[in-house]
């Protein structure tokens, strides 16, 4: 059995890991399947094709790291380590996968973020790997 304060964190970062993949199920769903292109139809390459069936993957990838991250939260809660790193690992290659089709170059250029950026990307991939740390200790 967990110790209840460490339970209680392990519980509360995986909880705010899943209130921060809402950003990446937000920005999924909005350009996945209404922005797409928007005001750039005109040239090469799916990022420019309104019709492209990539777009409907970029909605998928915001849906499946929020649903990756609410079963993330269900297996900490539950104390199931190795699940709850499954769902770790599923939740963020689909938050990756979503931010490089949405920006292909954004890891080159992470100093020209926000600070509210860096701290939604620290706290929302660092936080649910502690909590499956923590949800494997054992008294």
């Amino acid at each position: 059995m967990v110790a209840p304060p460490t339970r209680f964190l392990s519980i509360f970062l995986a909880f705010v890991g899943w209130v921060c993949s809402g950003v990446a199920l937000l920005a999924g769903l909005v350009w996945g399947l209404s922005l797409r292109c928007d005001e750039s139809c005109d040239g090469r390459g799916w990022r420019r094709s309104a019709d492209a069936w990539q777009w409907n993957g970029v909605a998928l990838l915001g849906v499946l790291s929020f649903t990756a991250a609410a079963a993330l939260l269900f297996f900490v809660w539950r104390q199931r380590p190795v699940l709850a790193l499954v769902a770790y690992i599923v939740a963020l290659a689909a938050l990756f996968g979503l931010a490089s089709s949405l920006s292909p170059d954004w890891t080159q250029h992470l100093d020209r973020r926000s600070g509210g950026e860096l701290l939604l990307l620290l706290v929302g991939t660092s936080g649910p790997l502690i909590a499956v740390l923590l949800s494997s200790a054992r008294r």
